[in-house]
Parts: C-alpha cells; sequence; structure tokens
C-alpha cells in the first residue's frame, strides 16, 4: 500500500513538472512569434514609408545646398575717429573707393527647399518592382500571422488586395488613391500590432504617422478642415507616447499652423520635417531612444534603391 502511495505521489510530480515546462515553452514560443511579427511590421511600415515618401518628393534632395557670395565690411576704426578721416581712408587716389580694404568677402551656406513635385515614371516603375517583391515578403509575414490566429481569413485577404490596389495605382501613377490605399494598409497594420506584445511608444507614432499621411491627401484635395482634424489627432497619440520630444511638438504645431493658413508650399515643408522625424525615431534612431530595438529583418527581396 506504501508502495502505490509513492508511486501516485511520484508520477503526480511528474505530471506537474512536465506541464510546468510545457507551460514555459508555450509562452517563449509566443514571446517569440510576437518578436517577429512585431520586427515584419516595422518591415512593412518602413516599405510603404519608402513608397509614399517617393511619391511626395519627401527625399534626400528635397533641400539643396545653395552657396551665396557676399562682402562684409570691416567695422575697425575707433569710436572717437573724425568723419573725414573715415572717409579719408577709404578713398584711394583719384576719389575712387577703395573699398577692399574695408570689406572682405565670405561664403554663406543656405539651405534653398525644392519646388514640390510628383514622382516621375522611373520613380513609379521602381515603386511597381518593389511592390512585386513585396508579395514575396508578405508570404512569410502572413504564414506568421496565421500562426497567432489573431486576425481573421478575411483580414489577410483584405491587406493583400491592399497591395494589388497599390499596384494598380502605381501603374496608373496616381498619386492621391495611391496614398489613401497606403493608409488603408496601415490601418490594418496598426490592428494587427494592437493585438500582440508591439511596442506601445512604436503603436502610437505609426498612429501619429497614419493621420499626418491621410492630411497630405486632404490637402491635395484642398480639404482643410479634415486635414486639421487629421492632425489635432496625430498630437494627440503623440501626446501619448512617453517622453514624447518637444521637437515633434513643435513641428506638428508648425504643420497646423500651415493648415490654418491655407498654404500648401508651407504645408509640404512642414509635413516633410515631421514625417522624416517620425520615420528617424522609429527606424534607425529607436536604438538611440527608448521608442524601441528592433532587430533587422531578412526578407526575399531586391534591393532598387
Amino acid at each position: 500500500m506504501e508502495l502505490i502511495k509513492r508511486v501516485f505521489y511520484f508520477s503526480v510530480i511528474i505530471i506537474f513538472i512536465i506541464g510546468c515546462l510545457s507551460g514555459c515553452g508555450s509562452k517563449k514560443e509566443n514571446q517569440n512569434i510576437d518578436t517577429k511579427i512585431a520586427t515584419e511590421l516595422d518591415y512593412l511600415d518602413n516599405k510603404i514609408s519608402n513608397f509614399i515618401d517617393i511619391i511626395t518628393g519627401n527625399v534626400k534632395t528635397k533641400y539643396d545646398i545653395v552657396e551665396e557670395n557676399t562682402k562684409v565690411k570691416n567695422n575697425e576704426s575707433n569710436n572717437g575717429e573724425k568723419d573725414s578721416e573715415k572717409k579719408s581712408s577709404e578713398t584711394g587716389s583719384g576719389g575712387e573707393s577703395n573699398e577692399s580694404t574695408n570689406s572682405e568677402e565670405v561664403t554663406i551656406m543656405s539651405m534653398q527647399y525644392k519646388k514640390q513635385s510628383s514622382a516621375d515614371k522611373e520613380n513609379w516603375e521602381d515603386i511597381k518592382s518593389n511592390i512585386e517583391n513585396l508579395y514575396i515578403s508578405w508570404a512569410t509575414i502572413q504564414s506568421d500571422i496565421n500562426t497567432k490566429a489573431i486576425v481573421s481569413d478575411e483580414k489577410l485577404v483584405e491587406i493583400t488586395n491592399g497591395f494589388d490596389n497599390l499596384l494598380i495605382y502605381a501603374t496608373e501613377q496616381n498619386e492621391v488613391k495611391f496614398i489613401k490605399e497606403s493608409v488603408i494598409i496601415y490601418n490594418n497594420i496598426i490592428e494587427i500590432a494592437e493585438r500582440i506584445n508591439y511596442d506601445k511608444n512604436k503603436l502610437y507614432a505609426l498612429k501619429a504617422k497614419k493621420k499626418i499621411y491621410e492630411s497630405y491627401y486632404n490637402v491635395l484635395e484642398e480639404n482643410w478642415d479634415v486635414a486639421k482634424n487629421n492632425i489635432e489627432l496625430a498630437n494627440e497619440y503623440l501626446q501619448s507616447v512617453d517622453n514624447v520630444q518637444n521637437k515633434d511638438k513643435i513641428l506638428l504645431k508648425n504643420l497646423l499652423y500651415s493648415l490654418e493658413q491655407k498654404d500648401k508650399k508651407i504645408f509640404f515643408i512642414k509635413y516633410s520635417d515631421i514625417i522624416n522625424e517620425l520615420n528617424y525615431q522609429l527606424g534607425d534612431g529607436a536604438k538611440k531612444s527608448t521608442w524601441g530595438r528592433g532587430k533587422k529583418l531578412k526578407l526575399p527581396q531586391k534591393r532598387l534603391w
């Protein structure tokens, strides 16, 4: 009888240990897949952002460095020097001004904004090629999302259809429809991010960026009030980010002011400023900030830019 009890207790202990190990393994597996999906969502964000940047002209050549030569007068005369003495020192023989002795030429570097321009035919062809490559990456991402079963099959089909539409609009070179479809894809990216262990700060930053993209096509269609509302919502999302930078607040405030003035040129400049800042903080800058530290994701693709 005593032997039976010992066997029973021993069996219970073994079952308990196996259960704990199994549970820990399952928890670790879930954490790993969450991390992988989060990295894949960052990848999609990066790709879609690149497309929009090319279409809106928001690239590194947005500003040109301009050199301007100018003369700066030297002011070495004493306060007590008489006017006649000043005139004498500045005048050479024959009554000609000897300005070169009292001035020097300096070079001033300045930033000159390039006019807003839509993507050209070559840009659109590059985007089309990259969307076609994105289908290959999406197959891997979709498989990982299915493992978690966090969204319906219909939602995954909707995302695939979104890529189809992007390809169609790129072929048509339709800027507004392309950006609108990109916003729909962002909605789906955000919905998936909300259902996994995704960094909270990056999530709110994504939501803010999506609203700024919406405001861009609002301005193209001259829906100023809608654009203003979207920027106000973007500001609310950024306020939810831990340790949000004052620079971001100022950039959004400037963007909002351009909408109140209904000035497209100023809006496009301010739009570039805030989008570049958010892309930096979500990308390379995230490694140096509290916004997260994502690992690089290697997916099958061709590098075209």
